[in-house]
């Protein structure tokens, strides 16, 4: 697995929590100052710019229904929003994930696995995966998810590039868990070859 980046300006850092970037300094304290009000929950689909259709949600929908069956340790949240110019939608996708109020426990231990995909009007794009999720993905895979959609969204609707993100983010997972399997599949004949006994 890989390591978690700072939301602000994407270096690599050791730790998962309270954490103080190297580069910039920021730490998560920093959102709280930056985005000064209570934040909303945090729902699956949240269409803040009402940009999608009734037909367009029912498809992210049931693209991310799809997601969690297939990943059910993750969950898959996706927002749009109109934020003032010169507003980090990176920092803002962070804050978001983090701040927003849960329902109850079992939804607040779902926090560290959710992988939030923020859309704002100005055409930008942001990912916000939660410290668990994120270690499943090295810092390129999560460039290129990014990456994709936002070419998605340039060709086609907004909806078709959240539901091809659903899929991205699906072929990314597996490969990263086929790659984990083989690895631990590898260091177990190692031990079972190195504890054997001699032969009889």
């Amino acid at each position: 697995m890989s390591a978690c980046f700072c939301p602000a300006c994407g270096h690599r850092l050791d730790g998962f929590e309270d954490f103080q970037c190297p580069s910039c300094q920021f730490t998560g304290s920093d959102s709280l100052r930056w985005f000064p009000f209570q934040a909303p929950a945090l729902e699956r689909i949240s269409d803040h710019t009402h940009r999608l259709t009734r037909s367009e949600y029912q498809k992210i929908d049931s693209a991310i229904t799809a997601f969690e069956r297939k990943f059910p340790q993750f969950a898959l949240a996706f927002v749009s929003v109109d934020l003032p110019p010169n507003t980090s939608l990176r920092v803002f996708a962070f804050w978001l994930l983090n701040a927003s109020p849960c329902a109850d426990s079992h939804a607040e231990a779902r926090r560290s696995w959710t992988i939030l995909l923020v859309a704002s009007t100005s055409g930008e794009w942001a990912l916000a995966p939660g410290y668990s999720a994120e270690a499943w993905l090295d810092a390129r895979d999560w460039q290129t998810l990014l990456t994709r959609v936002e070419n998605l969204s340039n060709q086609k609707s907004l909806a078709h590039a959240v539901v091809g993100f659903t899929r991205d983010c699906r072929t990314c997972l597996q490969e990263a868990w086929l790659k984990t399997q083989k690895r631990l599949s590898s260091r177990s004949a190692r031990r079972s070859k190195n504890t054997a006994g001699p032969p009889p």
